[in-house]
């Protein structure tokens, strides 16, 4: 039996690793009475969480296949909060040793090279590698995982070697399945209109991944009107059979294979 546990960065992040795990033969599990005991320590039961009535309670998805079970949170961006859902399984571990056999982190390279993202996580780690009778075992290079009790690794998006966020692999993925959509996608963000924005306004568009947002949001908004990417990406035929083969998307899946130790 395997209990692995996923820090991501947003919820766009969460649905991905269930959709490549689905794959695999898991399936979500929504009701806290049929989770396995170890895992039950991991949800949060306070509301309104931390006093504030509309912060979400950060509770991971849970998923199941026989006795195998992930747990992948979102935790938000940054190094400090991952490195917080991070400390919670360590601390898990030690109380009740042997629980979590893998422990892992997605996330994204929009800002920095992902070997400095690894390292900005790892240093954030070290200053909460106090424990005492704990060791978490740190991988040399994006993408690997150390050896130990847990197995740890850390997967910077999109292939732990350039620049880029989820988006880079959804577009790879629309490109294959909803061409046509993701055409019209582009051509829309290419030609819209920016000159009645203001500086807040387009604050996010012109961040270096904010033209490649929009044309994933575009292309979902189609799919799915009104809805979140994340919705998109559970219902919508974004990671299929063909685009699981797409190198960088089957790289992603093998790495959640090795971490989650799934034959």
């Amino acid at each position: 039996m395997g209990k692995s546990v996923i820090a991501v960065e947003g919820t766009q992040d969460v649905e991905l690793a269930a959709a490549l795990l689905k794959a695999e033969g898991f399936a979500k599990v929504a009701m806290y009475a049929e989770l396995d005991a170890d895992l039950q320590r991991l949800v949060t039961t306070e509301f309104p969480f931390q006093g504030d009535l509309y912060k979400r309670v950060p509770n991971p998805m849970f998923l199941r296949r026989g006795a195998d079970w992930v747990a992948v949170r979102a935790a938000g961006g940054g190094a400090h909060r991952l490195s917080l859902v991070i400390e919670q399984v360590m601390l898990q571990q030690q109380l009740f040793s042997d629980t979590i056999m893998g422990l892992g982190v997605l996330c994204d390279a929009d800002d920095q090279e992902p070997v400095d993202r690894l390292r900005s996580l790892l240093s954030e780690l070290d200053s909460r590698r106090t424990i005492s009778g704990f060791s978490l075992p740190y991988p040399d290079n994006p993408g690997e995982i150390a050896a130990g009790k847990p197995r740890f690794g850390v997967y910077v998006l999109p292939d732990n070697a350039s620049f880029g966020t989820l988006d880079d692999l959804l577009i790879e993925c629309g490109d294959v399945v909803y061409g046509g959509l993701l055409a019209g996608a582009r051509t829309f963000v290419d030609r819209v209109d920016l000159a009645p924005l203001t500086d807040k306004d387009k604050v996010l568009f012109l961040k270096p991944a904010g033209r490649k947002k929009a044309t994933v949001a575009c292309a979902a908004n189609i799919l799915k009107p009104g809805m979140s990417i994340a919705v998109s990406i559970d219902q919508n035929r974004w990671l299929n059979d063909q685009t699981r083969n797409l190198p960088r998307v089957a790289a992603l899946a093998n790495f959640l294979r090795s971490l989650c130790g799934i034959a």
